[in-house]
């Protein structure tokens, strides 16, 4: 509230109206592992209470479904989505919006601005820097500002404390040298699994403020699969339509269990440090993904994730790697999200001139890769501004995944959504 005062002391309304040929570009993230928020482990820490985190569990877990749900209808075959990566830098876009489009952000997020703020500040806290024997995460926000660009004081601060984002100058008048320099910061930040997130072409001299989230998680699965136990098998991307893949498979006590409202099977596999997991879902019937994927909401990866104890699971799973790239612009305007990318857009909170700011694309590039050994995932994303019930199954359940399924990593600490995505034919790259 403090910032978006001083914002508009120092814009009158006819100029919050006015564009200024300025404007805001998302460009690409790139993924390699899935996670997807569940509401049910969210553990209180210092500077967040209960209650909020409760509320910042609920509104993540409907964000991040609601994405995927969206995305999985427009797109066919393997597609992936990184829904932190995305709720965040909007989070960060929202404490600079004014009226109707903090209001439709709000919407989206299905958070308030200072719970927004509180929440994907805790979020980034969380996830920061950690890098044990069998796990190494890393999680960052950087601020790239062009030479003379005004930023509001208040929002500068809101990024650099709330969100541990780190503020550096650049001019995009040299696109090439301003490309490397944000390249070089994603490449570390991803261990070089993202090395181009920006192109030269996409800078231009309208070009002012670069906001980009970078993440990159790499780990081993609690109980490794025999490798000696992979073997060629059948699976069936599509209804007529067989193809033989790697299956590894693997036998052992695992949270499973069969959810009759939603017509699937589930299993969750723990990562070594417990910290993360990767949740597979698996339709009662092949091909009928889309439908399970459009009747789920929230309180079934609740009811999954909540399970506390264990069961017999014969597990048979293809090893995969997924690549998507798409403009997540449709998406977003699908779920309510239209005015920041018009010359509506009301971004007075972040800047300190008499212009205004809106969003050009948002483009986002994922990656998924999963193997008898573990599994890794990154991801980058840029905004670039320019002027129900539960039946677990006694018995020991059997996992077939020879048909399309969803895969889904959880940090189990904070239930926080990293990644989504849908498996329709392991044999692509």
């Amino acid at each position: 509230a403090e910032y978006m005062g001083t914002a508009l002391r120092w814009r009158d309304p006819e100029a919050r109206k006015t564009l200024r040929g300025a404007h805001i570009m998302w460009t690409r993230a790139w993924v390699v592992l899935i996670l997807v928020l569940c509401p049910w482990m969210l553990v209180p820490t210092a500077g967040i209470d209960s209650t909020t985190s409760q509320e910042i569990a609920d509104a993540s877990a409907s964000f991040s479904l609601e994405l995927l749900q969206t995305v999985l209808c427009g797109q066919s075959g393997n597609v992936l989505v990184s829904p932190v990566s995305v709720s965040v830098l909007l989070s960060m876009l929202q404490q600079g919006a004014l009226e109707r489009s903090r209001d439709e952000l709000s919407a989206v997020l299905h958070l308030s601005p200072n719970s927004a703020r509180d929440g994907y500040g805790h979020i980034a806290r969380s996830l920061k820097k950690q890098k044990t024997s069998s796990l190494v995460l890393e999680f960052a926000n950087k601020i790239y500002l062009q030479y003379g660009f005004e930023m509001v004081p208040e929002y500068k601060q809101t990024l650099i404390k709330d969100f541990l984002s780190d503020i550096e100058t650049t001019n995009f008048l040299k696109p090439e040298e301003a490309a490397f320099q944000v390249n070089s910061w994603v490449s570390n930040v991803t261990h070089n699994r993202v090395n181009s997130l920006i192109v030269p072409d996409a800078l231009s001299a309208q070009t002012q403020l670069l906001l980009v989230n970078g993440i990159y998680l790499k780990g081993v699965w609690l109980t490794p699969f025999r490798i000696e136990q992979t073997a060629e098998k059948s699976f069936s991307p599509s209804p007529g339509v067989e193809i033989t893949v790697p299956i590894m498979h693997h036998t052992g006590k695992f949270r499973a269990g069969d959810d009759p409202s939603l017509g699937a099977k589930w299993v969750e596999l723990p990562f070594d440090d417990e910290e993360f997991s990767m949740v597979l879902v698996l339709p009662h019937e092949r091909h009928c993904l889309e439908k399970l994927v459009s009747q789920m909401k929230p309180q079934h990866l609740s009811n999954m994730l909540g399970t506390r104890g264990t069961k017999q699971v014969s597990l048979a799973l293809p090893r995969f790697k997924l690549s998507t790239q798409m403009s997540l612009v449709p998406t977003l305007m699908k779920l309510g999200l239209t005015d920041v990318f018009t010359i509506n857009s009301d971004l007075g909170g972040i800047t300190m001139r008499d212009e205004t700011l809106s969003v050009s694309d948002i483009v986002q590039k994922a990656e998924l890769e999963v193997n008898e050994k573990g599994g890794t995932a990154s991801a980058a994303t840029g905004i670039l501004v320019a002027t129900l019930s539960l039946t677990v199954n006694p018995d020991e359940l059997e996992f077939n995944a020879n048909h399309p399924f969803l895969a889904i990593v959880v940090h189990r600490v904070n239930s926080v959504p990293l990644f989504a995505g849908r498996v329709s034919d392991p044999s692509l790259s």
